[in-house]
Parts: structure tokens; sequence; C-alpha cells
């Protein structure tokens, strides 16, 4: 259903992290997320420094094609949806990669959807039915805070 995608193709930072840590990427255009889906916590995401305050489950902003559908043995799973991973840290080092959008809220997702409807919505309806079906995501918001806190200030 998705093809495949590789470091000379379409990716961003998490997707290129997972392709240069040897796990694979795929585009796939019918099913994505869209969004303030819910995400869960892995039992690893518990004990981690910047997930372990972090309600199970917790919304974040999400819009994405690309799904990572295998990690590196090197990489511990940290948070999920049924559609694919949303964070992982790399095993022992302190590096972190999301898939969802910690930095963005309700606002600013709706705002950059209304610009780029066409690109990313079908249609008036459904531009009206992802706008109404977005939630406030502090939860997301906080796990900058915590990464702050206990990872760069820590060092």
């Amino acid at each position: 259903r998705g093809t495949a995608v590789d470091a000379a193709g379409k990716g961003y930072g998490f997707q290129l992290t997972v392709i240069a840590l040897g796990g694979s990427i795929i585009r796939d255009e019918e099913i994505y997320e869209m969004g303030s889906p819910a995400i869960s916590l892995t039992d690893a995401a518990q004990r981690d420094p910047v997930f372990c305050n972090t309600p199970n489950p917790f919304y974040a902003i999400s819009v994405h094609h690309e799904k990572a559908m295998s990690l590196p043995d090197s990489c511990e799973l940290l948070a999920y949806t049924d559609i694919c991973t949303h964070a992982f840290r790399i095993k022992n080092k302190p590096f972190w990669a999301v898939q969802f959008h910690p930095e963005t809220n309700k606002a600013t997702l709706c705002h950059r959807l209304g610009i780029y409807k066409e690109l990313y919505t079908r249609d008036e309806e459904h531009f009206q039915e992802v706008v109404a079906s977005v939630v406030d995501t502090p939860h997301s918001h906080a796990l900058l805070k915590q990464f702050v806190n206990h990872v760069l200030k820590a060092n």
C-alpha cells in the first residue's frame, strides 16, 4: 500500500534519522495522520527522562504521510499510534526523535491547514472535519521542557 522512502527521497528529520540508522520508512497516501491523534507510550517511555511525566495516552499535532515501519535494533520505541511509530530514543545515547510536532499547537495547525488545505485535505468539508477534530496538546508541548531540563541542562 505504501511506497518506500530512502535518503534521496522526500524525508524529514525523523524519517532521515530512521533511514540513517538502518530502519525503514514508507509513504502512504491513503492512511495517514492529520490532526491531534492520541499517542500511546511504551513501558520504556515510563522510565525515560523526557517522556516519564507524560500521560498515557497523550495528544500531539501530527500531519504526515511518511511512516516508520521498523526501527533499527539500536533504537528503543517510546511512543506510537496504531498507524506508526511516533517517538524513539537511541539506546544509551542522549538522542530522541519524534514524528509528531511538539512545537505546534491547535491554533497554528488550523491556520497552516487553512493556507495549505488544497495539499492536505480533499475538499472544504474534509478541511472543516479535520479542524473540528483537533484538540489542544499541552502534554506534547511539555516534552520540550522535559528535554531541556532533563537532558540539556543535565549535561
